[in-house]
Order: C-alpha cells, then structure tokens, then sequence
C-alpha cells in the first residue's frame, strides 16, 4: 500500500513539474469557446510572422446570456542584444456589440503571442478565429534607431508610445517625446518598431493614430 501510495506522489510530482502547452490559433484552425461562469479563462498561443496584419473574429453562439461578453488579452516580446520590445493589446467584446466582433489591436510583431481569453460575464460560448487582413511593413529589429517626424502640426505636444527598453533612451520606456524644429516640425527619435502617436485636440482630450511603423535610418 505504502508503495502504491509513493508511486501515486512521484505520479502526481511529474505531472505537476510537466509544462502546459497552450492551444494554437491559425487562420486555419478556429478556436471554440465555452465559459460557464467568472474565474474561467484558456490559454491560446498564436505564431505571428510579423508581414501580416493579424485580428480576430469573434462570433458569439445564440446561447450566450445577452449581457455576456469575454476579454482577449495578448503579449509577445521581443529581444535583440540590449533592447526589447514588450507588446501587449487587451480588448473586452460584447454579445449585445452583435454576433461578430472585429478585434483589431493586436500589433503585427513576430514570434510567439500568449493570448488568454476568459469571460466578462457568463454563460457565454462561440468561436474565434484569426483573420488576415493583408500585408503590413515588416520591422527588422535591431537596437538600430529611426524617428517619426511631424510636419507642422498645430500641437507640438505629440508623443510616441510602446514599451521599448533601449540603452540610447534611458527612462523613456513607454512614452517618448520629440524636439521642435527650425521648420516648425515635430521630431521624434526612436527604437525600430510600431507606435501609437498621442496628442491634444480642441474637441477632446486625446487623439491616436495607431500602428506607426518606424525603420532604421
């Protein structure tokens, strides 16, 4: 019995020390959801390969409660020698938004992106699944620099933003500010990578315009 017991312990030891593989999302392969309640969530791995512009389609199954809806969270970093970029999107989607939801934010940075998905509120089931929505201009990331520049814009308070860790630009990290130049431009050197551009407007109280690619040079 004592021997039964030891080998249940090393059983249960292994399958505790055993790594948990996430389930692949493709454009190909969609993924079906079933959430009975809070605190539920699944995890979903998704191969970026970074020249694509990648979303998600949810479609909520006729059953879901009318008030349900589920979140989509995403992380994907990236490292080359000093630098890294940490990309990260979360969207909540809603089953009265309609019976398909666009979910659009995800950056297009290459490799591994850890999705979770678990329900604002529940019951709530259907499907996801990845859609390619065309090519996209595809980053080499290096610790090499570039810049936005802004033509004269009526306000010069624009800043840009991704979590960037990089050597040439200590305590920047999500937030990076530029210079006024002699024409009247807004300059603003960078890291390599996608950016969000966030600025003032007389009507409200932040402007976006989201997905600025920037290159080396």
């Amino acid at each position: 019995m004592r021997k039964v017991f030891a080998l249940f312990l090393v059983f249960c030891l292994f399958q505790s020390l055993m790594p948990v593989y996430a389930e692949s999302l493709t454009t190909e392969k969609p993924f079906e959801f079933n959430f009975s309640k809070e605190g539920d969530s699944t995890a979903l791995e998704l191969a970026h390969p970074g020249d694509r512009f990648l979303a998600f389609s949810v479609e909520f199954a006729e059953k879901s409660a009318s008030e349900a809806g589920i979140t989509i969270e995403g992380a994907n970093a990236i490292e080359s020698g000093p630098v890294t970029w940490s990309n990260r999107f979360d969207r909540e989607v809603f089953v009265h938004d309609g019976p398909t939801s666009i979910v659009d934010n995800m950056k297009p940075a290459p490799g591994a992106w850890k999705l979770t998905i678990k329900p604002v509120s529940g019951p709530v089931s259907g499907k996801i699944k990845v859609i390619d929505l065309g090519p996209v201009t595809k980053i080499a990331y290096t610790e090499k620099t570039g810049a936005i520049q802004i033509c004269k814009p009526d306000n010069s308070g624009i800043v840009a933003l991704s979590e960037v860790s990089h050597p040439d630009f200590p305590g920047s990290s999500e937030e990076f500010a530029g210079s006024v130049t002699a024409d009247g431009d807004v300059m603003i050197p960078l890291p390599v990578g996608f950016y969000t551009l966030r600025t003032s407007g007389p009507l409200v109280s932040s402007l976006q315009a989201h997905m600025i690619p920037v290159h080396a040079g």
